[in-house]
């Protein structure tokens, strides 16, 4: 199950499923990038009416795999001579 979402100041359990516009705040991708993951079957999806569900655990686990960026700290700048 995904660990708690933070809403607002508060903390709840996280939702079973998401709105794109949930799945965009949640996960930081934009509204393409999701839209091309659900269909390249990356996320699991459900359509209700005209709204698409992005299954929570299916959001998460896309996020699992993302590569890791390997950011490492910036250096400090050298001061000119």
């Amino acid at each position: 199950m995904l660990a708690d979402f933070q809403t607002s100041g508060q903390t709840s359990p996280a939702p079973y499923a998401f709105t794109i516009a949930g799945a965009v705040t949640y996960s930081g991708c934009s509204r393409s990038r999701l839209y091309d993951a659900i269909k390249a079957k990356e996320l699991d999806a459900r359509q209700v009416g005209r709204r698409t569900l992005i299954v929570g655990d299916s959001l998460r686990a896309f996020l699992d795999r993302l590569p890791s960026t390997g950011a490492r700290p910036r250096p400090t700048p050298r001061k000119a001579a």
